[in-house]
């Protein structure tokens, strides 16, 4: 076999090789791509609660058969359940998602962290006293009724809309007020 037929097939050996690689490694670069672009993320890095206030965070590009789970890392500040952050006292508290899932055939674990913050009530909500004097069989003319569950606010938009009211809870509170201004702890009528 002459010299130049031997340089021509090493020639295209070489360049088969290099050609292998090139179609190996230009394909994997965009699969990595878009599989990253998938990842699961938290719908925020960073909340500010009111104690007694809730707020959910959501998984985005959830896996199918992911398993979840939620931690907070001190749980007199903020609790969590299945994404739920509840504002306990203030302070400041971190939630950790733990995710694991399978993707080509390899098991996946990724930790996702929020940091909350919590306020406290007390200078959003004073303490109220009844003006005037109360005459009559129960003196008194206001009472007063909280209870943070009423409201589902996140903080957006109006909280007055009444998409954001939780009706059984603000009736329950109407029907606490009315007893508590007839000096009774339980409502005797119905009132709706």
């Amino acid at each position: 076999m002459n010299k130049s037929i031997r340089g021509c097939l090493l020639m295209k050996k070489i360049l088969s090789i290099l050609l292998v690689f090139a179609l190996i490694f230009s394909g994997a670069s965009p699969a990595y791509v878009a599989a990253r672009g998938n990842e699961p993320t938290l719908s925020t890095g960073k909340i500010t609660l009111r104690v007694g206030i809730s707020q959910r965070i959501k998984i985005k590009n959830k896996p199918k058969a992911a398993n979840v789970s939620w931690k907070s890392s001190n749980k007199k500040i903020a609790v969590v359940k299945n994404g739920t952050v509840t504002g306990q006292k203030a302070g400041s508290a971190v939630i950790t998602c733990n995710i694991s899932y399978r993707m080509s055939g390899k098991k996946i674990t990724k930790q996702l962290m929020v940091s909350v913050a919590v306020r406290s009530i007390q200078n959003v909500y004073p303490q109220h006293s009844p003006y005037g004097k109360g005459i009559g069989a129960k003196p008194g003319r206001v009472v007063w009724s909280y209870n943070p569950q009423a409201v589902d606010w996140n903080g957006r938009g109006y909280w007055w809309r009444t998409a954001n009211f939780q009706e059984k809870t603000v009736l329950k509170m109407v029907r606490e007020s009315v007893a508590s201004l007839g000096g009774s702890k339980k409502v005797f009528c119905v009132l709706w």
